[in-house]
């Protein structure tokens, strides 16, 4: 291969200019290296490897061989390269790189299944940018020199920050819609569905509460974002029941309890009475009427939430034999004998409990100071059956003056106004069912107790009671009753009038007590049960008027139906202020209270900076592109001027002048490079430097939700 060398050391420039010529030189059988050997061997300037060399390096043979061995065989070589450079482009297209693209991110669509569909858009901005790089060279060219470039760490962390990332968001966000949070609430709370089948179109309504809490957790980013994210972050079990208990449930009360009217009553006691009907037409008048005794006690029991309220509950409620009879004997039957009678209905006389007597008792005349609060001197009836302490006694002595509490007095009427709690009905109803079954001193403080109340209620809300009391029966009423007591969530509400001794509250049964929960032995947050207690009907009237202050597991005792969560406490919680202040391992060692508005204005405040985030790489994008098309667009036109050189014989002045033009260039080229990169380092720190800004938002809003999500007190207040 002595020739091989030769060629190469006389036309080393050439070979400089176009590295091809290097693998025409080394193909023993190219042309130039033949005819050198032959040269050789016939003895040219004295033969070997010396005369060779001489003999090619004189000028007229030099340019000899240029022009008939050499530039023939490079030109039959650049064929097949050139053809190979434009295989190579034509693997620069939109479905390449979309598989390209699915092969490098392939971790991340398994977390966004969304951006497969994202890298199969030939508009998308990732694809885009892989054709691009593809079509400039990048790595050598074509699908393997897109792929290798791309998974470089620095060129892979670039696409997914200004190329996949805010496409992917903006893709999730177009997700974040009425239709989809109806799909998704439907999915997860498709057992609630069944139950309640008006639940369907609460999350078909978008401008219901739950569809539209769906819609903002979804646009916040919720576990990633989109309808996987949404989906995901209802499902988690704090947060479904969070949206039962604030969101589902008080909608579907709402809507219950829109169907206690008139109209839905009077078709479901037509059904119902449909046999009586038949015998005694002059019933459907009397069912049609919205004033007549059986229409409106159907109401009132919808009204109250009978087998879960609303139409569905109300029909279940009458068809109960023991209900229908009920129906009969004091609501339809008087009315339908008036109505057949001409006269005006009887008055619908009380539900008595059993046991009570039920002979009507002409009204005594008042006086006020005849009026008996103490249990003791009246056969132990009950009065202010659900207020707090034992009957009216307790308030009317004074026994909470500590706190600070209004003395009552009876009123001209003989009624008397005391506070009520959720925790004091249900502690009076779970006793008096202890008092019916006959075992009155079983219950936890179902007796009065000696001295001031104040001093037996501390000495139980603190656990300081005897060993075996906390699984007593009614302890956890009681329980709940001092904690409401202690904290406020108390509401005053009118009793009597007890015009004469042997006057007592009505304590009929009335099914199952209105949902709450019930407090463990230490503390309000502590191993909470559902109560089972059993209503009076003297309780059931009892409700919280507007604005009062209740815990949000007793939202079914607000008079309007309505509940709006307010906010929540722990001992050991913090607030947002606290949290700008406090690093990370001193978040939770701050006390306070956080409630929804300030826990929406952190969510706001995280959506705003992401939304800042978006627009400015939108902006940084543009820029970068920019650059990039300037940095191509000299690419290009280095391309074109290589192009009109090889027109040329490479000791063409003409070609040296051009290349010459080129390498001059390069100085521009690199500067154009050098402002690409210098704008995107820039770019790059300032948003490292904003997302500071970012985590710190977001981490006020990671404290809050946490803080609701352990709060020892979740409170509200009806509206």
């Amino acid at each position: 291969m002595n020739a091989s060398q030769v060629l190469k050391d006389i036309y080393d420039s050439e070979i400089r200019s176009n590295p091809l010529l290097g693998q025409v030189f080394a193909d023993a059988n190219s042309a130039p290296v033949k005819a050198a050997i032959n040269d050789c061997r016939s003895g040219r300037e004295g033969g070997g490897r010396a005369g060779m060399d001489r003999w090619i390096r004189q000028t007229q043979n030099r340019q000899w061989y240029w022009q008939n061995l050499v530039s023939p065989a490079l030109a039959q070589l650049q064929q097949p390269a050139q053809a190979q450079k434009q295989d190579l482009r034509s693997q620069c297209n939109a479905q390449v790189a979309s598989e390209v693209l699915r092969d490098i991110f392939a971790p991340e669509i398994r977390n966004h299944p969304v951006l497969a569909q994202v890298f199969a858009d030939a508009n998308s901005a990732p694809v885009k940018g892989a054709v691009n790089d593809c079509l400039v060279g990048r790595e050598g060219g074509g699908r393997a020199g897109m792929d290798r470039w791309i998974r470089q760490a620095q060129n892979r962390q670039w696409y997914w920050q200004n190329l996949v990332s805010p496409t992917l968001a903006q893709d999730l966000r177009s997700q974040c819609n009425a239709q989809v949070a109806s799909e998704v609430l439907r999915d997860i709370f498709a057992p609630e569905i069944r139950n309640h089948p008006v639940l369907a179109q609460v999350f078909t309504d978008a401008n219901s509460a739950p569809v539209k809490g769906a819609v903002n957790d979804c646009s916040v980013g919720r576990e990633g974002g989109g309808r996987a994210g949404m989906d995901r972050w209802i499902r988690q079990a704090q947060n479904r029941q969070w949206y039962w208990q604030n969101l589902v449930s008080p909608t579907l009360a709402q809507d219950l309890r829109s169907q206690c009217n008139a109209q839905v009553a009077s078709e479901v006691l037509r059904d119902i009475f449909a046999p009586e009907i038949r015998n005694h037409p002059v019933l459907a008048q009397v069912f049609t009427d919205a004033n007549s005794a059986p229409v409106k006690g159907a109401v009132n029991d919808c009204s109250v939430g009978r087998e879960g309220g609303g139409r569905a509950g109300m029909d279940r409620w009458i068809r109960q034999a023991q209900n229908r009879q009920w129906y009969w004997q004091n609501l339809v039957s008087p009315t339908l004998a008036a109505a057949q009678a001409g006269a005006t209905p009887p008055p619908t006389p009380p539900r008595f409990y059993q046991g009570e007597s039920q002979q009507a008792k002409a009204p005594a005349r008042c006086e006020r100071s005849q009026v008996q609060l103490d249990p003791a001197k009246i056969d132990n009836r009950e009065r202010c059956f659900g207020a707090i302490g034992s009957g009216c006694k307790d308030q009317a002595d004074g026994k909470f003056t500590w706190k600070k509490w209004p003395t009552p007095e009876v009123n001209d009427d003989c009624t008397i106004k005391v506070k009520v709690s959720v925790g004091s009905i249900l502690h009076d109803s779970c006793c008096r069912t202890l008092w019916d079954q006959g075992r009155p001193g079983d219950g936890h403080f179902c007796k009065p107790a000696p001295g001031d109340a104040s001093i037996w209620m501390g000495v139980d809300a603190l656990a300081g009671y005897p060993a075996g009391w906390d699984n007593k029966v009614c302890a956890r009423e009681w329980r709940k009753a001092v904690f409401d007591t202690a904290q406020d969530r108390v509401w005053t509400e009118t009793f009597g009038p007890y015009s004469s001794n042997d006057q007592q509250d009505n304590l009929s049964p009335v099914g199952n007590s209105r949902p709450s929960l019930l407090p463990g032995r230490l503390g309000v947050n502590d191993d909470l049960r559902r109560s089972s207690t059993v209503e009076r009907a003297e309780t059931r009237r009892l409700s919280a008027p507007s604005g009062t202050k209740l815990e949000i597991h007793d939202k079914a005792f607000c008079k309007s139906g309505r509940f709006k969560q307010e906010g929540w406490c722990n001992a050991s919680a913090i607030t947002a202020i606290q949290v700008l202040a406090f690093p990370p391992a001193a978040l939770f060692a701050q006390p306070g209270c956080s409630n929804t508005s300030e826990l929406q204005g952190s969510q706001r405040s995280v959506a705003d900076w992401e939304a800042w985030r978006d627009k400015r790489r939108a902006e940084m994008n543009r820029v970068e592109a920019e650059k990039q098309a300037y940095i191509d667009a000299w690419h290009q036109w280095a391309q074109a001027k290589y192009r009109e050189a090889y027109q040329y014989w490479p000791v063409d002045p003409r070609r040296v002048a051009i290349e010459a033009e080129v390498a001059a260039a390069r100085v521009d080229e690199l500067a154009r490079n050098t402002a690409l990169q210098t704008a995107r380092a820039a770019h790059a720190a300032e948003m490292a430097a904003a997302e500071v800004d970012h985590q710190r938002r977001k981490l006020v809003v990671w404290a809050i939700e946490t803080k609701r999500t352990n709060a020892s007190e979740h409170y509200g207040v009806c509206e």
